[in-house]
């Protein structure tokens, strides 16, 4: 999964969408992704991630299992 992040971030199987409970350490006015690790586990985990100012590049937050 962070490899398919890593060389595509808006893969749709990632089922990527926007995090509003997280601010951008980079820049307050910019987006937090969600992306899922797992899809239909129980307490499947999601990485939180978002765009570095270096263009193309992406910082990974944090890894959380979803409840």
């Amino acid at each position: 999964m962070l490899a398919l992040l890593q060389r595509d971030p808006r893969h749709p199987g990632l089922n990527l969408h926007p995090y509003r409970s997280y601010r951008n350490p980079f820049d307050p006015q910019q987006t937090v992704w969600e992306s899922y690790v797992q899809n239909r586990t129980a307490s499947a985990y999601r990485v939180f991630w978002c765009y570095r100012p270096n263009k193309g590049q992406v910082k990974h937050l944090t890894i959380m299992l979803h409840s």
